[in-house]
């Protein structure tokens, strides 16, 4: 199977998966995907599903944002990402 097949056959399109970066803050950590915050984890218990947010169209499609200037730092006590 291709790349393109593998991704079609998994999540139903064959577009490429979003990039993701886990940010932890002691016992807190989220994954950045696409300025969103998911799987938001307190000592290894996921605590909320996703924080993000979204702008729909007429028919309810979702549009897709476009990020710009995405600063991320964390020290390992705590993190920010700002866009």
């Amino acid at each position: 199977m291709t790349a393109n097949a593998d991704l079609l056959a998994l999540y139903g399109t064959d577009e490429p998966l979003p990039q993701r970066r886990l940010l932890a803050a002691g016992p807190l950590t989220a994954v950045l995907e696409d300025g969103n915050l998911r799987t938001i984890c307190f000592a290894g218990v996921e605590v909320v599903r996703a924080i993000n947010y979204l702008a729909r169209d007429a028919s309810w499609g979702t549009y897709k944002a476009e990020l710009s200037n995405m600063r991320i730092s964390e020290d390992g006590t705590s993190f920010r990402a700002s866009l």
